[in-house]
């Protein structure tokens, strides 16, 4: 298998500008070039990561230390190359890399030579070149020189020397020595054509070429020069046949930012009514219709962009083959006639290409604008390092050869799914025997019914709603943004084609498509087709269906599927998993039977689940007739096609599995898994781990299955003949190599382990991603250390990076913390403070680039809405993940929301209860500490919170039943009663901060005269422990965050930020400075709005930035830095006569009153309001209370005054102020990129709304 591969080389004559770096690759993109040589680039080594867009993902380069010179060599994406060395020059002259262009031994070398005889820099050239013997050379590049001085140069003026220079004769003898050619002359031996053309000597030439290996010229399958346009170089262009390559396929997939077009929607709506209006009628099939409409509005969206394309570049295609023309008349008849038309073409086509490149610029700002630093995918695509590219380049096929061409590997992948998707055939009657001897839940008939009513138009939105945006589409070209678009019209025709698909029992053919992409697992051998996860790319229409399905499924699974499974399943959580396995493990254990745990590996779980067995699992769970035909509906001869490095294979039938992509997938696995689980529960032969009375056999995180067993002996072979018996009806099967058994107490760490088909571990396992470790105080060490050290990289990778304060702190947001709330939530493991001063030193240095930091993290900590850059506090967020956890403690086992865990560690505080033991005043009894590490870690936790906020009192959440400090609750069951009758707590005692007496607690909650000997043991409880003057301890804040509901999401949030408003550090010091340099009051409404507006004013996270320093006096004045430095002059730079204060250097010097006086004027007339010039607008964006402004006019005063304030930045410490001109321009500049925004979100008219008044103001004005 073969193809041919592009190459370009072209002299660009500079890229730092971005409209002319715009211009270039639009231009390579529009001659599809896959390999580019690029000459002077003119960019410095900060800017090469410019180049890396269009595709082209490798990219090398050569660059001299200022703004001139520069070579690259550009990869694009489609193309496999493995680097194996590469030589820079320091001058920015050449770059040679060597290695393997589709498993083609290489070595590509760009030149940009002087543009003087240089013979040396030649010679110094060719003795780099290295394995000249082993490697095909491919040279290309600006070489400033012809190799025949009359072939390849013409003139208009007479020239006699037809002598070769020094550099022509060196790379002439170098060919000659070598066996190198020049692809072109060797095609076109007597024919002219130029590269370049130098206006003062009105010559032509053709400098610019390719020289390659003879090896490889019957492969060149054509060499050409493009027209000189963009560069006074034309590009060269070569095709050569390589080995290994094949052509990428390209599959249609809908451009959603046509949907930004007006007339396109027009267009496409029109269409829409049309179709159905003409093809709706009684005798085609709902489904029929469906396919065809999909089909007709492809075909519709195809003309319009291709006449759109065609219509934009008609005229520059007409002009480009005009001036290949004209340069072609030049070399042999050049006349001034033709050089005018030339030059007139050339300007035309110029202002076509700006045209296009300026709009190209500007979406790629309104993308830095918009989203820029903010944790979003276009900061995330910056922090990640550079992935591999998603390039297969050999796999190991059935007979263990290691194969290299795409297309066979392509093959390999589809022979392996088609083997993996095909159905063992298990006999019906084999299946309904198997699930008869298991006993299964039943859905109860108001499940039943809920799950099998109609699909409604509104459950279509819903799902259409919540399917995540700029997903890939599936077969069919269509993604989600598409069907919202036009949702209006399509969602009763979608209603009716799921009614009808329900009812004939099988789905449209494109519904039953799926593209199958492989992605590498992590640590997986990559020649192994079952080192990749398939997954399945499904069609939007299918999804939507598979969504609403999921929803119903969601509501009913909890009620079937056990506690012990928490994957996929709503309000069940991953860390519940480990937290259950820690408990098991560290518990202390009287038991003297040898304990284990299995990890057990699944081979492909998801994609071997028999579709015969899934069906009847539904039904012995009382699934009804209509969601099981919903089911085998879906599974109806499902295909796919095979997605690997371009490539798309033929589709084939899916007999069995669930596909990875699809949103009730997850459900339905977890439904055909729970037959073993039950097996295995209730098996007496398989011996669980016995803790806190409760016996533990299992837990599941979706296939992930671990066991825990006792007398492994006895129940390792039992468990494991379950597990057989349940895969030769399911399809299910494990791998035994990768299975692990790990020993959990000596006795079993001591038994011989060779008789078991699994691999001993016996210092520590990997389970859901957090390492598991025989000693408790090893986790430490293995996670979070680990974890630290790998957050030091990170950040030490990331400090190159161009971001702005704001940004840096978002980078740590996206990728650093995540890490390490996942391992806060999971370990419960004590970690002290220094550990987070550690964190929090790497952090600082990181977000202040190594410099100083200007403001106290504290600050940095507070919210965006209260004044700060919302920056992690990492310390409260790991006491938020564990103060959750005590909340489950408080919780009562008959609670249908709480987890094993909970009710593990409740059991296993014989003491009493463990909510007494978190409300008691500290520091704590030691006979109340228990001996489980886990328990004892989180009361540790809890400790080390409460003395933080210094608050050692006990807390009135605490309950009054089994509290281990009122010992009359254990022994006087009245109490219980108190509690069923709402007396649970002992803020239940207190009412506007007083203990209630025991007149009003009978009136309240109904007690007998009988219980206030009762009532004297309760208060003299509270008066000892708690408030000796019965009065509402302080400290109300941390007793609610005891008493929030856990099973409600955002919790963990909710508690961050109360920790972080009752530490956060008051802005009144800041206030106070201002009030005095100003000489006025800011009120406390102001104040609250002046903090607002920091990151309200604009959506651009720079310009918050700004407005930030501004509030929290960041930016130096002259009077700062003359206290930073004594001596240095403290006036203001412009007016030279007062001290230059931030409030002078921003609103007061006289030098600035022109400036604030036109803007306010321009302000006011504008939109009609009386504003006069004030320190509060100018400084903050904040109108007076005296000025009654619309919403729209304050947030259009607030935006237009922070850019006045930019620009007194920019001339900070110029002697000349700014002018309103500049501000003017500043404002147009911006609502270009603000136009943009509204109209790529369709809502141009509130962008009108908004600005109209100013800038037809504006207009007049100019």
């Amino acid at each position: 298998m073969s193809a041919d591969l592009k190459w370009v080389s072209w002299n660009v004559r500079g890229l730092n500008r971005p409209i002319k770096c715009n211009k270039v690759f639009s231009h390579l993109n529009k001659l599809k070039s896959q390999i580019v040589y690029l000459q002077e680039t003119h960019l410095l080594n900060k800017d090469h990561n410019r180049l890396r867009r269009s595709g082209y993902t490798q990219v090398y380069h050569s660059n001299l230390n200022i703004r001139a010179r520069g070579v690259a060599i550009l990869l694009h994406r489609d193309v496999h190359f493995e680097e194996v060395s590469t030589i820079r020059d320091k001058n920015g002259r050449y770059i040679i890399i060597q290695g393997n262009l589709f498993n083609l031994p290489v070595t590509m070398a760009n030149i940009y030579a002087p543009n003087w005889d240089d013979e040396q820099f030649f010679r110094n050239i060719f003795t780099l070149l290295p394995n000249l013997d082993t490697h095909n050379v491919i040279l290309g590049g600006d070489f400033n020189c012809v190799l025949h001085p009359v072939l390849d140069r013409a003139s208009t003026r007479h020239n006699t020397n037809t002598n070769a220079n020094k550099s022509s004769q060196c790379i002439n003898t170098f060919m000659q020595n070598y066996g190198m050619v020049d692809p072109w002359r060797a095609k076109n031996p007597t024919a002219k054509c130029f590269s370049f053309f130098s206006p003062p000597h009105k010559s032509f030439s053709r400098i610019d070429f390719f020289l390659v290996d003879s090896r490889l010229l019957s492969l060149v399958r054509a060499i050409d020069y493009e027209v000189m346009v963009i560069s006074d170089h034309s590009p060269v262009i070569m095709e050569i046949n390589v080995s290994g390559y094949s052509p990428p396929q390209r599959n249609w997939r809908f451009n959603t930012r046509l949907l930004t077009d007006q007339k396109f929607m027009e267009f496409i709506n029109k269409h829409i009514d049309m179709f159905f209006e003409t093809n709706s009628t009684p005798d085609i099939s709902h489904g029929t219709l469906w396919e065809t409409f999909k089909a007709y509005i492809r075909g519709q969206i195809i003309s319009y962009s291709a006449h759109d394309k065609k219509q934009k570049l008609k005229r520059a295609s007409e002009i480009s083959n005009r001036l290949k023309i004209i340069d072609q008349c030049q070399t042999t008849s050049p006349s001034q006639e033709l050089w005018k038309e030339r030059t007139l073409l050339q300007t035309e086509y110029d202002l076509i290409m700006n045209d296009k490149a300026i709009e190209m610029h500007f979406r790629s700002q309104l993308q830095h604008y918009e989203h820029g630093e903010k944790a979003s995918k276009m900061l995330s695509h910056q922090l990640k390092q550079k992935a591999a590219a998603n390039h297969i380049t050999s796999l190991r096929n059935d007979k263990g050869d290691i194969i290299t061409d795409q297309k066979n590997i392509n093959k390999q992948f589809l022979n392996f799914y088609k083997k993996l998707y095909s159905s063992d055939q298990c006999d019906t009657v084999t299946i309904e025997n198997y699930l008869e001897k298991i006993k299964l839940p039943v859905l109860t008939e108001a499940d039943k019914t809920c799950l099998e009513k109609d699909i409604q138009i509104i459950e279509v939105e819903n799902a259409m709603r919540k399917m995540k945006s700029g997903k890939s589409p599936g077969p069919d070209g269509f993604p989600v943004e598409f069907y919202r678009a036009f949702s209006p019209k399509l969602l009763p025709y979608l209603c009716s084609l799921y009614k009808y698909a329900l009812g004939a029992e099988v789905l449209p053919p494109t519904m039953r498509q799926a593209t199958i992409s492989v992605l590498l697992k992590k640590d997986k051998d990559p020649l192994l087709c079952e080192s990749y996860r398939p997954v399945s790319l499904l069609c939007c229409d299918y999804k939507i269906l598979t969504r609403i399905l999921a929803d119903r499924l969601e509501g009913v699974l909890d009620k079937i599927i056990h506690p012990d499974q928490t994957g996929f399943m709503k309000g069940r959580q991953l860390y519940s998993n480990l937290r259950r396995v820690f408990n098991i493990i560290y518990q202390s254990n009287a038991n003297v039977d040898p304990e284990v745990i299995i990890t057990l590996d699944a081979q492909k779980a998801f994609d071997r689940v028999e579709h015969k067995f899934l069906l009847k699992t539904l039904r012995s769970f009382g699934f009804g007739q209509v969601f099981c035909s919903w089911v085998d509906t879906l599974y109806k001869q499902p295909e796919a096609a095979i997605w690997t490095n371009k490539i798309l294979s033929e589709y084939f039938v899916l007999s069995r599995g669930t596909r990875q992509g699809c949103p009730l997938s997850p459900l339905l696995f977890n439904i055909a898994i729970e037959p073993l689980a039950r097996a295995l529960r209730s098996a007496p032969d398989v011996l669980g781990i016995k803790r806190a009375g409760q016996t533990h056999t299992l837990s599941l995180y979706a296939d992930d299955l671990l066991l825990f067993l006792s007398d492994p002996h006895k129940s390792i072979p039992k468990a494991l003949n379950y597990i057989r018996e349940f895969g030769k009806v399911s399809g299910y099967l494990i791998n035994m190599s990768k299975s692990l058994i790990f020993p959990i107490n000596e006795k079993a760490a001591l038994m011989p382990h060779n008789s078991f088909p699994l691999t001993v571990a016996t210092e520590k396992i990997i389970y859901l991603g957090v390492t598991v470790t025989r000693e408790y105080k090893d986790l430490f060490k293995h996670n979070l250390k680990a974890t630290l050290n790998q957050a030091k990289r990170d950040m030490e990778r990331w400090s190159s990076l161009p971001l702005s304060l704001p940004g840096r702190i978002n980078s740590v947001k996206m990728i650093i913390l995540p890490k390490f709330l996942f391992l806060f939530q999971t370990i419960p493991i004590f970690i002290p403070k220094s550990f987070f001063k550690e964190l929090d030193r790497l952090t600082s240095i990181f977000i202040w680039n190594k410099k100083i930091p200007r403001i106290r993290k504290e600050f940095l900590e507070r919210r965006r809405e209260e004044g700060g850059l919302a920056m992690p506090n990492y310390m409260y967020f790991y006491w938020a993940a564990n103060l959750y956890k005590l909340i489950f403690w408080g919780m009562s086992k008959k609670n249908e929301n709480i987890p094993l865990w909970a009710i593990m560690e409740q059991d296993s505080y014989i003491s009493g209860s463990l909510a007494s033991v978190v409300s008691s005043p500290l520091p704590l009894d030691k006979k109340l500490i228990p001996n489980n590490p886990v328990i004892l870690g989180s009361l540790k936790i809890w400790q080390q919170f409460r003395i933080h906020f210094k608050h050692k009192q006990g807390l009135l959440s605490a309950p009054i039943v089994t509290n281990v400090l009122f010992p009359p609750s254990f022994i006087d069951s009245t109490f219980q009663v108190w509690a069923n009758k709402g007396i649970d707590t002992l803020k239940k005692l207190f009412n506007e901060g007083h203990f209630l007496s025991f007149e009003q607690l009978q009136e309240k909650f109904n007690l007998p005269s009988s219980d206030f000997f009762r009532y004297l043991q309760v208060r003299s409880f509270v008066k000892k422990h708690f408030s000796p003057s019965l009065q509402t301890p302080p400290g109300s804040w941390i007793d609610e965050c005891l008493t929030l509901d856990p099973s409600k999401k955002g919790v963990i949030s909710y508690l961050y930020h109360m920790f972080n408003t009752a530490a956060a550090p008051s802005l009144e010091i800041m206030k106070k400075q201002w009030q005095k340099e100003l000489g006025l009051e800011i009120t406390g409404t102001q104040w609250q709005q002046i903090t607002k507006f920091i990151h309200k004013s604009s959506i651009c996270i720079r310009h918050g930035l700004i407005q930030f320093k501004v509030v929290h006096r960041l930016h130096i004045s002259n009077s700062k830095l003359a206290r930073i430095f004594p001596g240095t002059d403290d006036t203001c730079p412009r007016c030279r006569c007062e001290t230059g204060t931030l409030t002078h250097m921003f609103w007061g010097c006289k030098s600035l009153q022109a400036f604030w006086g036109v803007i306010f004027d321009s302000l006011a007339k504008a939109w009609n309001i009386k504003i006069l010039p004030n320190p509060l607008t100018a400084l903050f964006g904040v109108t007076p209370q005296n000025c009654k402004v619309t919403t729209i006019q304050a947030s259009a005063l607030a935006y237009s005054t922070l850019l006045a304030r930019r620009r007194i930045l920019i001339s900070w410490k110029n002697s000349r102020p700014p002018s309103h001109k500049q501000w003017v321009e500043d404002i147009h500049s911006c609502l270009k990129l603000e136009h943009l925004r509204y109209a790529i979100k369709g809502s141009t008219q509130n962008f009108f709304k908004s600005w109209k008044p100013f800038l037809d103001h504006v207009k007049k004005f100019e």
